[in-house]
């Protein structure tokens, strides 16, 4: 510590060391008097020499240290050494004290004098020979061991010469180094072997100078230990450390001697094989430059940690540089020996482990594949307890690793496989085969899952079994999947069986026993049937039963009741162990002793149509109801494709009876033959026995039988009734179907029940004929079975009826309109013959031609083909050939002599004057072809048009060769008559120039 103080002793600076070794602070010391750090009873004679020092005027005062007690702040007093002095400085008088705190040397100094009585004592009990020699080459100590040695005690041999000590041969040794010290005044050690009786013996012995106060060496302390034991060991120890030179510089592992800055003071031959330099190369060199740069900071602090700390030896991995420039991880344990004095720095051993890292690296990554890996796995050593499981095992069986380590894989064990199983596993890898299987365990929260296992032995370098690695796969969802597969296989290859024996199935009535039989079948069922709803009554019916339940097939149940009924209703499937007893089955007593029963909907397009029953003695299984709801998927599809394509083909039926009906009403204008048609049609389509029509007569109000199909008598047509008297009166007097669902209720109420008593008829159905508001009739129809009809059914029988009404109606219409076509027809020809004799009377002279010329025109077209039809136009157009006639003065027609060019300009008009006055008339113009053109001629010089050749119709080239003909033969006012050879040359010369040819010649040959 240093201390300033002034000349009145008040301290003016302290340093750090006195208050470490006063205990106070600097702030408590300064301005305070010296005597605070001082013992009371020590304050009188400080004053007193600090008053002495000050009055005696010195101003210097050598350094020479003092002894004196200090006190601590704590009360305890202190040793202290102090050196001081003064110094002036600005006038002002200030001494400065050096104090040690001198307590460990006094401490000490009292354990020296202690020692020096102790190492007397260890002297005496020391097995070494201890002995002082004076310069007289006397004894003057001997410690017992010594004189034990030589066979006596210490007073034997004190104040003897030393030659009684040790043998000549020593003792003329020891001489000259006994003088040596005592010239010298230095200790010396000398190693000497020595011959004994009992054998060599190695002495070690010191010899070291006692001093007199006057530091004049005036005897030897000589120390004699037998170091023959040392010897030996030094010369196995030299020999060892040969051996460890020799290892250390051929091991593997490199020995490196690093100093305290990290200099290489040693590094042996093998390091070449891990950086690839010589060892001389190295050595000077600083091992941290050699140290990657990210591994350099972590080596140099722990390095410096190993300087600083008393730490044990410390291990690090870093990469250290190659010489062909590549990086090589190695692993080094560090000693710190520098404070040995043998070693004095260091110790490193490395070691290459770049392969080993890399190996690590490698396993890490597989530890780590291992570890994420979806697999679990188990090791266990060989006798099968757990020594490891990855996390996968815990997700997959609920234990962690600290659970099961040390457990059996037993605690895994479901009951599930037998004793058998588990040997032959065992057998397997105790062999050193792998084992594979897939085995049903038990989590540890008692749930079971089905693992599929993998058991690899693993052999140590000797071949020996040691482990054995368990990698479990879950597959508790593939053998789920797989179950499903195969559940979902049987139900395809049973549905595939259902389909395939529907394709079979052409008919609604064909599939449905089908669909039973392949119930009955795939489910093992004794009962079974298929029930649909009335769409009409909302009845249950059971169309069709099979097995046990077959005579059930017909049977109605009330709209909702019977588990068919509430099935149909929900849309829900119904199963039941105990039918008998179950509230909700219809006529318990109908199930008999068939106590197992599943029931489905029959679902199309959201839509539940109907059911499907299958029962037997034992439970069904969830599986079977899936099945069966398949099935039924399928069949209410199937069914109703069936029911639509039926539906479509009647409805085309129906659609073709209509049309057969509507080309009847086309083709036929009688009536009976059109009714025949009719009728045949709505037998048919309505898939009734017979039926009938009768016809309302509207003069006596009465029906009466028109026509009929299907009756086994001929007493429907005898039938007369009343409007409102029976079925059919009832029908045409309210306008409305009426309905006889079953005529045997209705008894002797039925108005023709005598009459058809011989047909056992069931069900009628009368529907009035209405057409433009007017009752034409009743259709009737008639069934000798059970007749349920559908809406459909009976809009088709409306239909019918309705096209009966418009075929009477149109029938009638026709009827009529023919008799009046054929009355205006014979006004018509009344008419036209009329005129014609009207056109007579005005010509006498032609009198009787017109009637001639037309018979034979007709004669002469029937004889060139001409149709029957055409011929009634042609004669028309015959009687009226000189109608335009009407339009000549009589003054012309009427002349007696021959007419002027100019008369006979207007009598060539009188063909454009028929077609005037023809024209307008629709009925006439197609008769107009004679008035109009038959004085036009063949080769063109005709009038009014100068039509020539076939462009001249047919009818006027057939009349105006008759025409000619007719008024050659007769006489008129400006010549006579010819005879029939002359007009018949005559024609003959103009045909092909007037008339046609071909006409012409079948003409006369009609005339001959």
């Amino acid at each position: 510590a240093i201390i300033t103080i002034d000349a009145e002793s008040r301290i003016l600076f302290v340093n750090s060391a006195a208050e470490v070794i006063f205990g106070y602070t600097t702030a408590e010391l300064l301005g305070q008097p010296l005597t605070r750090l001082m013992p009371e009873w020590l304050w009188p004679m400080h004053l007193a020499a600090l008053a002495r020092y000050i009055a005696s005027g010195q101003r210097h005062v050598d350094w020479r240290a003092i002894e004196m007690t200090g006190r601590h702040k704590n009360g305890t007093e202190i040793p202290l050494e102090l050196s001081f002095n003064d110094f002036v400085e600005d006038g002002r008088h200030t001494i400065t004290g050096i104090i040690r705190d001198i307590t460990e040397r006094k401490r000490a100094e009292a354990a020296l004098r202690e020692s020096e009585e102790r190492y007397r004592t260890l002297a005496e009990a020391a097995h070494d020979s201890i002995f002082i020699i004076n310069r007289d080459d006397r004894i003057e100590y001997l410690n017992s061991f010594a004189a034990r040695q030589l066979g006596g005690q210490p007073e034997d041999f004190v104040g003897q010469p030393r030659a009684l000590l040790f043998p000549s041969s020593v003792s003329d040794r020891q001489s000259a180094s006994l003088q040596q010290v005592l010239e010298t005044g230095l200790p010396i050690y000398a190693e000497t072997k020595t011959a004994f009786p009992g054998g060599d013996v190695w002495l070690g012995t010191w010899l070291v100078p006692l001093r007199n106060e006057a530091e004049e060496a005036h005897s030897v302390l000589g120390i004699s230990r037998d170091i023959t034991d040392r010897i030996r060991a030094e010369a196995a120890q030299a020999a060892s450390e040969r051996r460890f030179r020799a290892l250390i510089e051929n091991s593997s592992d490199v020995v490196a001697l690093v100093g305290a800055d990290g200099t290489i003071l040693y590094e042996s031959p093998s390091g070449s094989r891990v950086h690839g330099y010589a060892s001389e190369d190295r050595v000077g060199q600083n091992a941290f430059e050699w140290i990657h740069p990210e591994d350099v900071q972590a080596v140099v602090s722990l390095f410096a940690q190993l300087l600083q700390e008393p730490l044990p030896n410390v291990t690090a991995q870093a990469r250290v540089r190659h010489r062909d420039g590549s990086w090589r991880w190695v692993e080094a344990e560090a000693a710190n020996l520098l404070a040995e004095p043998s070693v004095q720095a260091v110790v490193i051993n490395y070691r290459d482990i770049t392969e080993r890292k890399l190996a690590e690296e490698r396993l890490r990554l597989q530890s780590a594949a291992i570890g994420s890996a979806a697999s679990a796995i188990v090791i266990t050593d060989r006798n099968g307890h757990i020594t490891w499981v990855n996390p996968a095992f815990t997700r997959l069986t609920g234990y962690g690793l600290e659970e099961v380590r040390g457990q059996n894989p037993r605690i895994l064990k479901s009951g599930q496989q037998d004793e058998a199983f588990y040997r032959n596993l065992w057998e397997t890898v105790l062999a050193g085969r792998v084992w594979h299987g897939e085995i049903v365990n038990r989590r540890k929260d008692g749930s079971l899952y089905t693992e599929e296992m993998t058991i690899t032995p693993v052999r140590d370098e000797r071949g020996t079994i040691t482990h054995f690695v368990d990698i479990k796969h879950d597959i508790t969802e593939r053998k789920q999947a797989e179950a499903e597969i195969l559940r979902r296989n049987e139900e395809l290859a049973a549905i595939a069986a259902v389909s395939s024996a529907l394709r079979t199935a052409r008919t609604r009535a064909e599939m449905l026993p089908l669909i039973l039989d392949q119930v009955r079948e795939l489910l093992k069922a004794d009962g079974v049937d298929l029930s649909m709803r009335d769409p009409v009554s909302g009845e249950t019916v059971i169309e069709l039963a099979r097995g046990a339940w077959v005579h059930y097939t017909g049977l109605r149940y009330p709209p909702g009741e019977g588990v068919s009924g509430r099935v149909i209703a929900t849309g829900q499937a119904y199963v039941s162990d105990d039918l008998t007893s179950d509230a909700r089955v219809y006529r318990s007593e109908l199930v008999g002793d068939l106590r197992a029963g599943a029931c489905v909907p029959l679902i199309v397009q959201g839509q539940t149509i109907g059911a499907l029953w299958a029962a037997r003695k034992m439970p069904y299984a969830e599986s079977e109801v899936r099945l069966l709801t398949a099935i039924a998927d399928i069949a209410a599809n199937a069914i109703h494709r069936a029911t639509l394509h039926e539906q479509t083909e009647q409805r085309l039926e129906r659609l073709d009876g209509l049309r057969a009906i509507d080309g009847a009403i086309t083709a036929s204008l009688d009536l009976r033959v059109t009714l025949n048609v009719l009728l045949d049609q709505v037998t048919t389509q309505l898939r009734v026995d017979a039926a009938a029509v009768l016809l309302l007569n509207p003069n006596t109000h009465t029906l009466e039988y028109a026509a009929g199909r299907g009756f086994r008598t001929s007493a429907i047509t005898r039938a007369r009734l009343r409007l409102g008297e029976g079925h059919a009166g009832r029908a045409a007097l309210e306008r409305r179907v009426v309905s006889a669902p079953n005529l045997s209720e209705t008894g002797t109420a039925y108005a023709r029940a005598q009459l058809l008593a011989g047909e056992n008829f069931l069900v009628h159905h009368a529907a009035p004929l209405i057409a433009k508001g007017h009752v034409k009739g009743v259709l009737e129809v008639f069934h000798r079975a059970a007749l349920v009809p559908d809406p459909e059914w009976a809009d088709f029988l409306e239909t019918l009826a309705g096209q009966t009404a418009i075929a009477v109606d149109n029938l009638q219409l026709f009827e009529s309109l023919q008799r009046s076509n054929l009355e205006l027809g014979l006004a018509y020809d009344a008419t036209i013959e009329g005129w014609s004799r009207a056109l007579d009377l005005r010509d006498k002279e032609t009198e009787g031609h017109t009637r001639r010329v037309t018979e034979m025109t007709l004669r002469l077209a029937r004889a060139m083909s001409v149709g029957e039809e055409e011929l009634v136009h042609l004669r028309r157009g015959a009687l009226l050939h000189d109608i335009g006639k009407m339009g000549i003065p009589d003054g012309i027609l009427l002349k007696p002599g021959p007419l002027t060019d100019a008369e006979w300009t207007i009598m060539r008009k009188h063909p454009e004057y028929a077609y005037e006055m023809l024209y307008p008339i629709a009925y006439l113009r197609r008769a107009l072809d004679i008035p109009y053109c038959h004085h036009e001629k063949w080769d063109g010089t005709g009038y009014p048009r100068g039509l020539q050749g076939e462009a001249i119709p047919l009818a006027a080239r057939i009349f105006a060769t008759v025409d000619v003909w007719d008024a050659l033969l007769s006489d008129r006012p400006y010549r006579a008559a010819w005879r029939e050879e002359k007009v018949r040359d005559h024609i003959r010369s103009l045909a092909g120039a007037y008339f046609d040819p071909k006409v012409v010649e079948a003409f006369l040959a009609l005339e001959a």
